[in-house]
């Protein structure tokens, strides 16, 4: 009895070790609220869960205002926290309170935070102060906050009507403390030139239909100017994100035409040190989905309820395969056609259910390797190596999995089923759960026998250095098991079971 309860905990324990050593699943995050003014007191929340010796007020329709304020709130360790044209909202009284600032920050005439407010706010803080950073206008308000950030050289330029671009740069500009300005489309307002001219070096954001060409050559004739532009806003914001961040393993995500819910998040992605990415209400932009797969990004914090940012965005992001390095080898090729029978050709079928495999996944946001994508021969150790070291360089990167796509034949032809293979050599408690995974959705899916999970010292199992599994679909040999290789639809079949699979895996 006792040496049967050692056995149990052992077994309990390496399953509780394995689950902790399988690469997390995507870890995604909603700051959310019933309105923007609750979504301004949730992000200040997670920021600031102590006090805060300073508290930055804006109006939350004066969508500029706070944009630009990213920079100053970063300065004073600030949160950014939203009210109305009239009352504060109870919601971001009581935030002000339980944050207890020493001084609260307006930024804004009283046409945007009416003197009342000062009032509100005192009856509940008596010893606070209260600092007014107004203008005339949008603009002068913008100069008027670049000059409390201060700094000579940077400055970044956006337009004062499209604040898309003001919002893909409020994170970098914030942890850089680099003031933000606002310009309109075709002339720069006196109220900013005089400001401009105290930096040297103006970064625009936006095509030149939100910043003209005409405003680029003026600045051009004194300062070093350069620009980020795209065809659209999602296309300037990754843009963006590409040049002025190396390598982000997260990434906060708000709607890009809706910028309301994010106008608190700069100060808090820019204390993470993570770029502010601009999605579609209901789906990434291409653009974006690129970024993640290519930096292999597995963290995310959305910015804002459904009603911005629906919830199969959050679903996709949320896929444990997001942000995954996984190779996918399909076996043979070239010279080496494989097993044959029934009308078959094993290199064929094996590199087809590849390319379908790679299709699959990387829309599911995976960084997908291929050994071959044609009809190539490769040696064994060399395909291993590419999933030992994907990036080719000094410093290897090795894929998260490697999973080998084969068909079976023996010399009878009653032999037939599916099977699953891995090996002791590197990664043997994962390589088997990988493999395990994939068998029990790959014989069921297909309806073909199970002939198990089995251990073998295969060259691509043996020499590569991860989680890594050899599958093989079924006997061309075999007349039915053949019959279902060669229906597209058992492929179709026979491809996502083994994505599900590999789902499986990574979600254990």
């Amino acid at each position: 009895m006792k040496n049967s309860l050692i056995k149990i905990m052992f077994v309990l324990i390496i399953i509780a070790l394995i689950r902790d050593d399988v690469a997390n699943a995507a870890s995604v995050n909603r700051l959310s609220g019933q309105d923007r003014y609750e979504v301004s007191v949730s992000i200040s929340k997670s920021g600031w869960s102590q006090n805060s010796v300073e508290v930055i007020l804006v109006n939350g329709y004066a969508i500029a205002d706070a944009l630009c304020a990213g920079p100053l709130a970063y300065d004073y360790k600030a949160p950014i926290l939203l009210t109305t044209y009239n009352d504060i909202p109870k919601a971001v009284l009581d935030e002000i309170e339980r944050l207890q600032p020493t001084r609260v920050t307006i930024v804004g005439g009283d046409a945007s935070v009416p003197h009342k407010q000062i009032s509100q706010i005192k009856e509940r803080l008596p010893n606070v102060v209260i600092e007014r950073i107004s203008g005339k206008n949008r603009y002068e308000v913008s100069a008027n906050i670049a000059q409390k950030v201060g700094g000579t050289e940077d400055v970044f330029l956006t337009s004062g009507t499209e604040f898309a671009d003001a919002l893909t740069v409020s994170s970098y500009a914030s942890l850089n403390k680099i003031p933000i300005i606002i310009t309109r489309s075709n002339f720069i307002p006196e109220e900013v030139s005089g400001t401009l001219n105290n930096y040297s070096k103006v970064k625009i954001v936006g095509g030149t239909a939100s910043v003209s060409e005409e405003i680029e050559q003026i600045l051009s004739s004194g300062k070093i100017v350069s620009r980020i532009s795209g065809k659209d806003r999602y296309e300037v914001n990754t843009n963006f994100i590409n040049n002025y961040y190396a390598n982000p393993n997260k990434l906060f995500i708000a709607y890009g035409y809706a910028p309301a819910d994010a106008l608190s998040g700069a100060v808090v992605s820019a204390i993470q040190k993570v770029p502010l990415a601009l999605t579609r209400k209901d789906r990434l932009p291409e653009e974006l989905k690129s970024i993640i797969i290519s930096n292999n990004i597995e963290q995310f914090t959305i910015l804002g309820g459904e009603g911005s940012v629906q919830n199969n965005v959050q679903t996709l992001i949320s896929n444990p395969v997001t942000g995954k390095v996984i190779v996918i080898d399909a076996g043979h090729g070239g010279l080496d056609n494989g097993a044959s029978g029934n009308g078959i050709v094993e290199k064929e079928l094996n590199l087809d259910i590849a390319l379908r495999l790679k299709t699959k996944i990387t829309n599911s946001l995976a960084l997908i390797k291929m050994t071959r994508e044609t009809d190539d021969y490769l040696q064994l150790i060399d395909r291993a190596n590419i999933a030992n070291c994907i990036n080719q360089s000094a410093e290897c990167k090795k894929a998260d999995i490697f999973v080998s796509i084969h068909g079976n034949s023996y010399t009878s032809s009653t032999a037939k089923g599916t099977e699953t293979y891995w090996s002791n050599d590197y990664e043997s408690l994962k390589s088997n759960l990988l493999a395990t995974s994939i068998q029990n959705r790959l014989y069921v899916s297909l309806g073909t026998v199970n002939r198990g999970v089995k251990e073998y010292d295969y060259s691509v199992l043996r020499n590569t250095t991860m989680p890594s599994a050899l599958v093989e679909l079924g006997f061309l040999s075999n007349p039915e098991d053949a019959a279902k290789l060669k229906n597209t639809y058992y492929r179709d079949k026979a491809t996502n079971a083994i994505y599900t699979g590999i789902v499986d895996y990574f979600k254990k």
